[in-house]
Parts: C-alpha cells; structure tokens; sequence
C-alpha cells in the first residue's frame, strides 16, 4: 500500500483548492464500448474470457493456485464501471494537500458490499493490515504513513482513498457529447497544475533550483485537456477540449489568419483514402520557434539564425520560404495519386506568391546540383519534364536503383510534392478539376462541424479498407472464439463472431474530425463508425493495402543499440 500511495503522489496535479479534481478518470461498463450490433458477437465471446481464465491453473503446471473467486473478481474489476479522481484540497487536518480516489461503481448498495466482503476476504489472506472501521464506515490501511489510506463500501462503490475519500461521484453532464450519448470514457487532467505540483515537491525536497517546467517555458502553464467519448449503434463520438487554447495561441502569434474554406477541403481529391487540410500561421509559427529558441542560440553567440543560414547557403526562410506561403496546408492519399496506398501520398500548400515561390524553387535545384555534382559525384540531379501543360520537378538518382523519385509542382496557387511523378500529376490534374472531398457521401455524412468554422479536418474513409482487412480480422476473430472454448463444456462456444463481409460493410461510416474554436476553447470532435469490428478491420486493411506502411515499425524493431567500453552507443540498422 504504501507503493501505491507513492505512485498516486507521484502523478498529482496541483494547485491547491478545496477538494478540487484535477485529474479524473472515468471508465463506463465494457459492454457499453459494444453499442453495434454487429459487435454483439464479439462482446459475447470477450465475456466468456474470465471463465476459460479460470481453467488455466488446472491446465498448466506448477500455476499459481488461486482462490476460485479470484479470477472472476479480477476480470470483474478489469471490465466493470470504475473512475479514479485525484486532486487538490485545503483541509488543514491533512500532512500532505492531496488526495486520490479509485471507485469500482456497482450497480447498487448491496452489490457494493459483496465485493467490498469479497476483497476483505482476500486482503487478509494477503496479509493487508487492515484497521478498526471509521464513522465514514470504511477500512484504514495501517502503516501508510504520512498518507491516510481507507477501503470500504461507499453508497454503490467500493472504494480505496488516499489522503481522504470522496463521497461524490464524476460528474458526466458536461462532456460535449451529443444529446442522449452517454460517455463510456472520460479524462479530465490539469496538465499544468501537475507540473506546479512537481515544482512544489521539488522545492520541498531541496532540489526546486534544479526542477524546469516545460509547460510552462512555452507558456502552457494553464493547459487542460477534456476528453469525451461515447457512441450509439450508429457512431461512435469523441470531443477533446483545450480551455484557454485561443488566449494561449494569440499571445504566441500562432493562430491561424482564417478558417477553412470548401476550396481548400475541396485540393483532396473525391477518391482520397485518407486526407487531413489545416489552416496555419507560417510566420507566426516561425517567429514563436525563434523566441523559444533564442536564449539556447545566445549561449553560442547566434544572434540572427536565419540570416546566419542565409549567408551560409544563399536560403533566406523567411524571405525565399515563409513570405510566399498562404495560409492552408494539408496532405492526403487517393485513387487519383496512386490507388489510395501509402505510396500515393500528397503534400501541398496554397501559396501567396507563386512565382516568388517558383524562384525559390530554382535556387533550391542549383544547390541541389551543385552539392550532387561534387559530394555525390553527379549521383544525385534533378530532372525538368512536362506532362499536361504543366511544369513538374523530379529528384533523381542517376544509375542507382533507389525506388524514389520525389516530385514537386507549382499549379495555380498551390505547390504539391509527391512520393512519385504519378502521385504529382495525379493531384494536379485533380485539383484543377470541379469538385473535390466533399462530393464523397462518406465525408460529408459524418463531418462534426461546419467546415466554414474549422481549423482542420482529416478524413479516413474506413468502408473502403474493410475488404481488404476482412480476413485478417476473421483470423482474430477465430483465435479468439477457439480461445475461449472449453474442452469440457460444449456450451459455452461464442459461435461466429465476424459478421459477413456484406453485413459488416452495411452502413460502415467513415472517421471524419474537426478542428474549431468554441469561444476561447479549442474543440476537436471525431465521429466514426460505432462497431469495434468495423474499426478494427479498416485498420488492418490499411496494413494490408499499403504494405510500405509495415516498414516504419519493422524499422524500429531493426533499431538495436550496442554499447561497449572503446565506443559509445552505436545504432545498427540489423
């Protein structure tokens, strides 16, 4: 116990107030997590768990002989309501400020004290050293000073407090989720009122000189974070919530010069597979990245960064960069680019000043040139081509068999820069067609807010993934079902859990997310389609179809690190 008091002490946010919740955490029944349908198969299977759980020991030698009811309990407790609350108060009585709560929510009173009877049974058995009961009716903890550490039922819970219990529950009525959707998670966290409570424990032990808060160098010290998901047997919601977000981004000089316009959604193309379009301050950004920067680069005498590189390399950012830039940025993949995979991926960027953009371009290559001249013995050069009418620049690699031939474009006021020629000319041949994005159904279906009033929005048009990833989810699905079979009791068998691919594909809605300002609040909304299953086998029909999308994470599994005594650490790519 007293580990895990020091583990609750050693996450609490900050800011003294009396019983104020600065972190909360709060967990709905799984069963409310398989609101679809076409999950009910899959939910049936996942409760029969705890039972194949329980014949293990029996099946496997020298297991751990448990107590028959702890299996179950364990289960149980893993699947059932439950909310953890941490937090800040002023009572003078307590040696430390804080305080932390974890609830297991039964479904009432009696309830409640059956599994609080259960989990004294087995407390004594472990040796808990449990004390006389308080007039709160529960169960202190000895030796967990300096902290008060109880047990017990309260009301409908069953309870464990550090510091002091709390006898009211999550308050779930202001979670920004649509009416009539109840929230199955919930996060509330004070970010900055964590780290004001590291400080103080910092300084407390002597060591405050030497404690830096990172929230609160980039101005972030107030920053709180509210996340909110629920689903119906359509979709499935998620709100997060920044309060404070806007005073934050217009003291740094960041927030965007305007939101989105149907033109800028409309540069992704009708087939896109996925597609993601923000408005940003390019000048902004680099000047607020400047400020931060500026006291590490006077301690190395740089006064002037940009201007030190321009000198360097003739590339002034602001000036042959920044200043030609407009404020809509995004990137995507699409039929139109590739057929969809990760290999027809897109980047583009509306520009203020094509032709200043266009010169840039030009002085880039000559440098480009130049060093592939001399350092990469002429390796390395890039090519000029049309297609189209339109003016392409391609990266190459004279005779070497690298599979890359990254190619930009400047059309209209856009640039565009693709992984391949074909991925280049297919997005602009589309962005200088009629329509774009929002002529999908999928997308505009599901679109949380109005685009006219949002920052960002992304898109992922899951219903076309599911063919591809349907018999990689049917293979979990069997695992699963076979998993929890039992060898002696033919009746407890979960069946076929995986709908069939036209059943699982009725009425499958994309993820669609916005971005948007409410009030001085930064709002982020996500709808997607409400079924675990459907979820599931999108995502793997996007490992499926775009085998490349496999390489990053073998990459980090090739990653090794070896440390000897003669060198230092060395990364081999095995």
């Amino acid at each position: 116990m007293t580990i895990l008091c020091s583990l609750l002490l050693g996450a609490l946010p900050a800011t003294p107030a009396p019983d104020n919740d600065l972190f909360t955490l709060y967990v709905a029944d799984t069963d409310t997590f398989f609101a679809n349908e076409k999950d009910a198969g899959l939910l049936n299977a996942f409760k029969m768990i705890h039972a194949r759980m329980g014949e293990l020991p029996g099946e496997i030698p020298d297991f751990p002989q448990l107590p028959p009811e702890m299996v179950s309990l364990v289960t149980g407790l893993l699947t059932g309501e439950k909310s953890l609350r941490i937090g800040t108060t002023d009572d003078p009585g307590m040696p430390l400020p804080v305080y932390g709560q974890l609830d297991i929510i039964e479904g009432d009173e009696a309830a409640a004290q059956r599994l609080a009877m259960t989990l004294y049974d087995l407390g004594l058995m472990a040796g808990v050293p449990f004390g006389q009961k308080g007039e709160d009716g529960l169960l202190p903890l000895v030796g967990t000073d300096p902290v008060d550490v109880s047990f017990g039922a309260m009301g409908s819970s069953v309870i464990l407090s550090a510091g002091k219990s709390i006898d009211h529950g999550v308050d779930l009525s202001t979670t920004g989720l649509p009416a009539g959707v109840a929230p199955n998670f919930l996060m509330e966290m004070d970010m900055g009122g964590i780290m004001n409570l590291l400080e103080d424990f910092s300084v407390m032990a002597g060591e405050g000189e030497d404690f830096v808060n990172p929230l609160a160098q980039v101005g972030l010290d107030q920053m709180m974070i509210r996340v909110a998901s629920g689903s119906d047997n359509e979709r499935s919601y998620t709100v997060t919530r920044m309060p404070g977000h806007g005073s934050w981004a217009e003291g740094t000089g960041m927030t965007p010069r305007r939101n989105l316009t149907l033109a800028d959604v409309n540069i992704i193309p009708q087939s896109a597979m996925f597609g993601m379009v923000s408005t940003t301050n390019f000048q902004g950004t680099v000047d607020y990245v400047l400020e931060m920067l500026e006291p590490e680069l006077a301690k190395e005498g740089i006064a002037d960064p940009v201007g030190m590189v321009a000198a360097l390399t003739g590339f002034h950012l602001e000036e042959d960069l920044i200043d030609h830039l407009g404020d809509a940025v995004g990137v995507y993949t699409s039929d139109a680019t590739g057929g969809g995979g990760l290999l027809s991926l897109v980047a583009f960027m509306e520009l203020n000043n094509p032709e200043g953009m266009l010169g840039t371009i030009e002085r880039l290559e000559d440098i480009i040139n130049g060093v592939g001249a001399s350092a990469a013995q002429g390796y390395v050069r890039t090519r000029h081509w049309q297609h189209g009418g339109n003016e392409y620049l391609s990266l190459t690699f004279p005779g070497l068999p690298i599979p890359a031939e990254p190619t930009l474009s400047v059309s209209g006021n856009h640039l565009f820069i693709g992984m391949s020629p074909g991925a280049t000319v297919g997005a602009v041949e589309s962005a200088q067609q009629a329509g774009g994005l929002n002529d999908n159904p999928r997308f505009v279906g599901n679109l949380p807010h109005a685009i006219a009033d949002s920052q960002s929005i992304s898109f992922v048009d899951s219903p076309r993934m599911l063919r591809h990833g349907y018999g990689i989810t049917s293979l979990f699905c069997s695992a699963l079902v076979n998993g929890t079979r039992s060898r002696f009791n033919d009746s407890r068998d979960a069946g076929m859990i995986m709908p069939t691919f036209p059943e699982l594909a009725r009425g499958a809605k994309a993820s669609v997310t916005s971005t948007y300002m409410d009030g001085n609040d930064l709002v982020t909304e996500q709808w997607a389609d409400s079924s675990i299953l459907v979820n599931m086998t999108s995502m793997a029909g996007w490992l499926t179809a775009s085998p490349a999308a496999l390489l990053l994470p073998l990459a980090f599994l090739g990653l090794t690190v070896a440390e000897s005594e003669e060198a230092p650490l060395v990364y081999e790519l095995k």
